[in-house]
Parts: structure tokens; sequence; C-alpha cells
């Protein structure tokens, strides 16, 4: 083998090396070594990819949004958000190419996203959420948000973003879009205030104290979820994050919900509080602040996963 065939092969063998792998001479690989890459194999070929690359940073276009942005318009299916409530009109629509995108569950829908200046340029790094994916790959915010960043009047700017914990002051509210009580049932919802991560890997509903299984939810678009038919009313929901971990709010829904419903439980990494089970299903609220007589929420650890 001449020189330069020698390098071309010694350029394959690195292409096709990944994270965990052992060399090829090793004759003998010691049990202990063996478990290790067999667990690392495992996280690599299981973890879901927005898990493993939440803290990247993609180089990205940023743009000033239009009206239809700040007026409750936007794909994710949020609807009105008070300018009042956290973040305080700091939204954002993510480009459906960005490829971050591939990297956040429901398209980014809920997610929080840190705008830093290209290096060696003045300003602030906002934090928005994610309420609608729009064309090409650039973020697109309201004027307020790119001023942080640089003069609106430039139109653009290159900036990175990453993925940051949504901090919100209050706990999570249901918001009904459409709810038929009887002939079946028929539920469409979304959250709003969800901490953490924002994103929500799935929606449970049984009827209030039963110990029957969750029936699950749909997520049909966006951050919206949808069921076809009903347990029993009350119901209880319960509401699983991207960690995969549980809160349950009891008799949350009743015959007569409507708008949006308080709840006190919330995930951490927020200004909002988890409760003890309650004894009574829950009222419904026009306001996401919870009151006194809104119901407790268990937080089920047992749904944790691994």
């Amino acid at each position: 083998m001449d020189g330069s065939s020698a390098t071309q092969h010694q350029l394959r063998s690195i292409s096709i090396e990944r994270p965990c792998r052992f060399k090829r001479g090793t004759s003998v690989m010691p049990r202990i070594w063996r478990s290790a890459w067999l667990a690392c194999v495992a996280i690599a070929t299981f973890t879901p990819s927005w898990v493993a690359c939440q803290s990247q940073s993609v180089a990205t276009n940023l743009q000033v949004a239009g009206s239809a942005l700040s007026n409750g318009g936007g794909s994710c299916g949020y609807g009105q958000l008070s300018p009042n409530s956290w973040p305080n009109g700091d939204l954002g629509s993510l480009g459906s190419a960005n490829t971050l995108v591939s990297s956040l569950p429901s398209g980014g829908c809920g997610a929080c996203l840190q705008i830093k200046p290209a290096s060696g340029s003045a300003g602030t790094s906002p934090v928005i959420l994610v309420v609608d994916n729009g064309m090409g790959s650039s973020l697109s915010v309201p004027s307020s948000v790119f001023a942080d960043i640089a003069s609106p009047s430039i139109g653009q700017a290159d900036v990175t973003v990453s993925q940051v914990d949504c901090q919100p002051t209050d706990n999570i509210a249901i918001r009904l879009l459409s709810f038929r009580p009887d002939q079946g049932g028929y539920l469409k919802l979304v959250l709003l205030n969800v901490a953490g991560s924002g994103a929500v890997r799935s929606i449970g509903l049984r009827r209030y104290q039963s110990q029957d299984a969750y029936q699950q939810m749909t997520n049909t678009y966006g951050a919206v979820w949808e069921a076809d038919t009903l347990p029993g009313l009350p119901l209880d929901v319960q509401i699983t994050d991207s960690a995969g971990v549980a809160v349950v709010i009891p008799g949350a829904i009743t015959s007569s919900s409507s708008g949006d419903i308080s709840t006190i439980v919330q995930f951490s990494g927020s200004g909002g509080s988890s409760a003890s089970p309650a004894a009574a299903p829950a009222s419904s609220a026009a306001s996401p602040s919870p009151s006194a007589a809104a119901p407790a929420a268990e937080r089920d650890h047992s749904q944790a996963l691994l």
C-alpha cells in the first residue's frame, strides 16, 4: 500500500469512529469496559435528540416579526397571550428549517430560547417563548426584543440561539380551546406557563378518583392536544414533561369548565409551586393565577423515566 492509499484508508477509518467506541485492535475487553460500552450505546440509541442537544447553540439570522405575532397569532395554537404575563410579550417565531427545530419537541413550541449577539457585538441576551413555526430558518421576534440586540431599523442581525429553562412566575394553566362534555365527549386544549424545558411529552385523562389507566391525548399540532372521547367527568389530568416527570391535577376539568383553568402545580425551574393531592374536583377560572378554591395537585414521581 503506497503512502497516499494508506492516508486515505486512515482518513476513512477516522471518519466512521463514534463516541464510546473502543479500538479495533483490542482483543480482550474487560467486563467493566463492556458494561460501560453497552450503556453508552443504549443512551446514544434511545435518547431523543432534543434531550441530548438541549444546550447546543445555533447561529441564526434574527428578524423583526410582524404585528400578528404580538396579537395572538402563531401556528403553535396558544392564542392570545397576555403581555403582562411571563415572558412579558417576548415571543418568537422559529423557522421550521432551523436546525434547532429538529432538536426540540413539538417543533420548539413552548420552548424558551436565549438570544445572544454575534461575537464582538454589543447588546443584551433576551429570552423568548416560541409560539410559532415560520418559513425558512430565521428567528423572528417583536421589535422590542430585537432592540435588545440591535437597532430594529436594520431589520436583521446575526445571533446565536440556545434553549434555556422557562421560568414563568405563575403555575401551569389549562386553556380549553374546545370542549364537549356530552355525546361521548371531546376536548382540545393547550397548556400555558409550563416551566423547565416547556415541552410536554404526554397528557393523560381519567375520571376523577378512578384507578383506571390514563387515556392519552393526541398532540395534533404545535402545542395543541386533543381527545375524541372522554373517560367521564370530572377529569383528572396527568401532565408529563420532556424529562419524564409527571404531575397530576385531580378533578381539573368539570362539565362546566371553560376558558383558562387555574392550577397550583408546576414543574421545577420556576416561581410556581406544587402541592399535595386535593380532596375535591377543580373549579374552572378565567384567570391563569391560582385561587384559594383551586385544587392542589399531586406530583407523580413514579412516572419519571430514566
